[in-house]
């Protein structure tokens, strides 16, 4: 469990701290977190607290494809979900406008340049585009929509 002055946050919480953001983390028995620094810019983004856990999935398409929808503000281009493929799922050749960025939680991912595990974070920059499948399933997490032409950082 990880701690600050706005809660306690559980496993499969999601924060979003917008930029000016302060607080003073803590936590008692120890946790992981993946933390990203200094990515949401703009000071006028909402402050976000989500327990994942708590949420329902939804379908997308009918590939074997669910997700969990976690961010999408009005004037700020990335939108950030939770994303689950069923075992066997193959997801049709798609593109990146503003690229997309991948963080593997759980199980494995792949596509024709590899094979991505759990605790892998790629990037694929603006323009690109992919066809990925899940031979066993995985749960990612995923930004799209925030990388500029060129393929900065974001």
């Amino acid at each position: 469990m990880f701690s600050d002055h706005t809660g306690d946050w559980g496993a499969g919480s999601f924060l979003l701290n917008p930029e000016g953001f302060r607080h003073a983390p803590w936590t008692a028995q120890g946790c992981l977190l993946f933390v990203k620094l200094r990515q949401y810019g703009g000071r006028n983004r909402e402050h976000l607290a989500l327990d994942t856990d708590a949420m329902d999935w939804q379908p997308q398409g009918t590939d074997g494809r669910r997700i969990k929808p976690l961010y999408r503000q009005a004037g700020f281009p990335e939108q950030i979900r939770l994303v689950e493929l069923a075992p066997g799922t193959r997801v049709e050749q798609h593109p990146h406008p503003g690229g997309e960025e991948v963080f593997v939680l759980s199980g494995s991912i792949q596509d024709d340049d590899g094979v991505y595990p759990a605790g892998t974070w790629f990037r694929l920059p603006d323009g690109s585009s992919h066809a990925p499948w899940s031979e066993d399933g995985c749960t990612l997490y995923v930004r799209v929509g925030h990388l500029p032409a060129g393929g900065g950082a974001g």
